[in-house]
Parts: structure tokens; sequence; C-alpha cells
């Protein structure tokens, strides 16, 4: 749903797809619900959050700011298990960060340290899947490597580019430190298997 008229806060807000519609007031009322529900939910709960955003995603807009917020929480609390996370969790942590990145990039803000962090935590991704692949042997050596070189590559240099000015105690600071050593690492580890 979207405001019928976008400069006026009081106008009626329509569903794009179905054409129903609601008075502002009511948008109004069910954001104020959410957020209290959202800030209800303790922060380390991610269970909790990830039910909030499917309750959330079938009422507000994908890019709505408090399904924004609550993603932007979770994505480094995902696929934190001490056990080991499945690779369906890290197939969803991907698609999240993902969708955040596309937001990020749409919304053009430039260098900013939110991009730093949603690519690390992409890069953190591809990496555990590729690995989780490997082990279970649905990719080769070959095409293991390939995933460092082409996919890994660009997006710990752009992380790199993105934090390098960051102070080394802060917490971007130490993502750009992890970035350039994971980076030589996989370059040492592909010079290794050539």
């Amino acid at each position: 749903m979207l405001p019928t008229d976008s400069l006026d806060t009081k106008s009626k807000w329509k569903c794009e797809k179905c054409c129903h519609s609601i008075e502002a007031e009511k948008v109004s009322q069910i954001v104020e619900e959410l957020l209290q529900e959202r800030n209800s939910i303790p922060k380390a709960d991610v269970p909790g959050h990830l039910q909030f955003v499917s309750k959330a995603e079938k009422l507000l807009h994908p890019n709505h700011y408090v399904l924004t917020c609550t993603k932007r929480w979770i994505l480094p609390l995902l696929c934190q298990n001490p056990k080991g996370a499945s690779e369906q969790e890290w197939k969803e942590k991907l698609k999240m960060a993902m969708d955040y990145l596309t937001l990020i990039e749409t919304i053009n803000l430039g260098v900013i340290k939110d991009k730093g962090r949603t690519l690390f935590e992409v890069s953190n991704s591809i990496l555990a899947l590729a690995k989780i692949q490997r082990e279970n042997q649905q990719i080769s050596e070959e095409q293991f490597k390939g995933c460092l070189i082409n996919d890994l590559f660009p997006i710990l240099t752009e992380i790199i580019h993105t934090l390098r000015f960051d102070g080394l105690s802060s917490f971007e600071g130490k993502l750009c430190e992890a970035s350039k050593f994971y980076l030589k690492s996989f370059q040492n580890y592909s010079r290794h298997y050539s």
C-alpha cells in the first residue's frame, strides 16, 4: 500500500494490486502497533525477530522503515548458532543481505558504513555456502576457487574501500581488517591451488 497523494499525510492509502484503500490514521495505527511489537522483542531473540518480519511483510511495503530496520538489526545475528547453520539458513541470510544491499544502492547514499557492513554479511554468507557445498561435494575444488576469485575478491575489495577510513578500534575498522585478512588468505589459497 502507498498513499494516493504522497505529499498529503492525511490521504488514503491504496493497494497497488487490488485497489483496496484505507484511511491514513489506520495505517499510522498499524505501523505504531508494529513498532511497539518490534520494540518488545528482546534484542538477541533472532527467531522472534524473524517471526515479526514474516508478520510485518504481510502488512507493510518490503522497503518500509520498520521492516528495513528490523532486517538490518538481525542480519549480523543470523547464522550465529554454535552448532552451525544449515545451507538453507545461509541462503536466507544471503537473500536478506542482498535485498538490503539493493535498497542501499537504490537510495544511492555513496560510500557508507552500512553498505560495508552489509557487504561483509554478503561475503560471509557466500563463503559459508561455498564451504558447505564443497564439503558436500556439490561443487569441485576448482569451482570453490572460482567462487573465491570471482565472487569474494571483488566484494572484499569493496568492503576495504568502503571502510578504510574507520578507526581500527571501531566495529567497521575491525570488519575492514578482517576483510584484508580474508582477501590475503584467499589470494594465498588460490595461488597454492593454481
